[in-house]
């Protein structure tokens, strides 16, 4: 395969069964790369942190970073920015249905992006997001750029929620600080719904909590409709009505929902002791502003942070599991379905539904949640992060977006990518038999060939 870029001749060829991109001299100025989205995965994309300090213009990615290595010569990509809006809003900018509040061109800056920071682009090249789309999502890209046209969307990564806390030594009694804590998935089922308030309680024998240790326990959730909390619904819905903490009751009001509100089902709305912090990334931040703590973040945002992270018991095999070490370096195997979008409602028993797109273009991959839900080994508390492009549009710089689109998957630069792949990083790559084919047409760069234009 050859396509040319009219500005720079970039080439992709297929070559005993390896994407390799080669650049020859550019006619031109090199076009950047615009995108944005999620928060929680801009660690791997771009090697620098969304937060604690505010965005002041779009990132560029850093040596060791996913697009960074892209951008790279080895990577052969054109250069990159980053805007971490938050999935939800990223989607809504790839949308472009709503230009007065949602728009690439408006200025990527603080905590309240509304773009992408790229001036005088029609649509921008790239989005990220934690949640797949769902229905209403697709509809509004069509509505904003009109009959025929869809989005792509591809899964690039998986990442490890972890359970992040802070309970400080009591000098009073002495009892020592909480460093390190073991935690079933009833237990997790328990703190989440409001069950267990107390570090003292009883149900939670066997974490590894000094004796002694008292006082009530601060949930801190995120604020934003974000896909880290969507990825710990996921898990919290389907496991929690079969697990449950010694001396409690099922725990089922959990509803795997992007759109979830504090008292609106995803946990009881009488748990007194809790806050939001305003955003998925700095959850880890809140946590260790306040002694007594219990949160859920991305586990690079709580090495960042840093933040005391707890190992989780998975419940088909008992064994702890710490996300920093048991999770990143083995690939996830994933399930990929096409043409199916999350319905804008859950189940009765708080599961996300799949629902039929109209389109049958294969151009819309999705990895069931249910699938990750409640692994049967390793670490159990998953989510899976999706790139999102155009299927239209791309112009001079189709074979550019189709290499960006491809570099979660491309085997000879991916042992490049520091923040990936490997222990304390909390990401890990995926596997499945399409993404990890080399055919031309029925491989992931064949489905990437043929959906962007």
């Amino acid at each position: 395969m050859q396509f040319e870029s009219s500005k720079r001749n970039t080439c992709a060829r297929l070559i005993a069964g390896t994407v390799l991109f080669c650049l020859a001299s550019a006619a031109g100025a090199v076009t950047t790369l615009v995108g944005g989205g999620s928060a929680s995965p801009v660690i791997g994309y771009t090697g620098v942190p969304a937060f604690p300090v505010p965005i002041l213009a779009p990132i560029v990615p850093a040596t060791g970073s996913l697009l960074g290595v892209y951008s790279s010569a080895s990577g052969g990509g054109d250069p990159t920015t980053y805007c971490p809006t938050g999935g939800t809003v990223g989607k809504k900018i790839l949308a472009g249905n709503d230009p007065v509040n949602y728009q690439v061109n408006h200025v990527c800056s603080g905590f309240m992006s509304t773009g992408f920071g790229g001036v005088g682009l029609a649509q921008p090249f790239f989005a990220a997001s934690d949640a797949p789309m769902t229905s209403s999502e697709v509809n509004a890209y069509v509505a904003g750029h009109g009959a025929g046209t869809q989005p792509v969307q591809l899964p690039s990564i998986a990442g490890a929620i972890a359970i992040v806390f802070r309970k400080d030594a009591n000098a009073a009694t002495g009892t020592p600080a909480v460093n390190s804590m073991t935690l079933t998935e009833a237990q997790i089922c328990g703190i989440f719904s409001g069950q267990i308030r107390t570090w003292d309680d009883v149900a939670l024998a066997g974490t590894g909590i000094p004796a002694g240790t008292a006082g009530p326990i601060n949930v801190v959730y995120s604020g934003e409709s974000g896909g880290i909390s969507y990825g710990l619904l996921n898990h919290l819905s389907a496991v929690c009505p079969s697990n449950v903490a010694a001396g409690k009751a099922a725990a089922v009001n959990f509803k795997t929902l992007q759109a979830f509100a504090m008292g609106a089902g995803w946990y009881i709305p009488s748990y007194s002791t809790s806050f939001a912090s305003p955003f998925d990334a700095i959850v880890p931040s809140y946590v260790n502003a306040t002694n007594g703590s219990i949160g859920y973040a991305d586990v690079a945002d709580a090495v960042r942070a840093p933040a005391r992270i707890a190992s989780v018991r998975n419940s088909h095999t008992t064994l702890a599991v710490s996300p920093l070490t048991g999770f990143g370096v083995t690939p996830q195997p994933v399930f990929l379905s096409y043409d199916l979008a999350i319905a804008d409602v859950v189940s009765p028993n708080g599961r996300p539904v799949l629902t039929p797109l109209p389109t049958t273009s294969q151009c819309i991959a999705v990895v069931d949640p249910s699938s990750y839900a409640d692994p049967s080994s390793g670490y159990p508390i998953l989510n899976v992060s999706y790139l999102l492009a155009n299927a239209q549009g791309n112009g001079a710089e189709t074979a550019a977006v189709r290499g960006l689109l491809f570099s979660p998957y491309n085997k000879t630069t991916r042992p490049q990518v520091t923040r990936i792949g490997r222990i304390t990083t909390g990401y890990a790559w995926l596997s499945n038999a399409t993404l990890d084919s080399t055919d031309p047409v029925g491989g992931i760069w064949g489905k990437i060939n043929a959906c962007v234009n």
